[in-house]
């Protein structure tokens, strides 16, 4: 998950965050990987990644997206409307 914050106190750009997603699945490790970004328009971005042939993460970035999500069944996107915040429980949209 990349809030503006992080992007502002990392002195990087946004452009900068792209291919984590790519960087994560290529770890040994979990069968699925999401990464969250925040960006200035106010959307968030998610991207999913596996390398596991019994996982489709299009599907999952099809339900998640409300302004957009698809792929293909190993790489896949969405983005919604949103700010990522902090809370006493974690981190949730909003």
């Amino acid at each position: 998950m990349i809030r503006q914050d992080d992007i502002a106190a990392s002195n990087i750009s946004e452009e900068d965050c792209n291919g984590i997603a790519n960087f994560l699945n290529a770890l040994d490790g979990p069968r699925a990987i999401m990464v969250l970004r925040e960006d200035k328009q106010g959307i968030i971005k998610g991207s999913f990644r596996t390398r596991d042939s019994l996982l489709n993460v299009e599907k999952i970035a099809k339900i998640v997206g409300i302004i957009g999500g698809g792929g293909h069944k190993k790489a896949a996107g969405f983005r919604l409307k949103g700010k990522i915040t902090k809370t006493a429980h974690g981190f949730r949209v909003i």
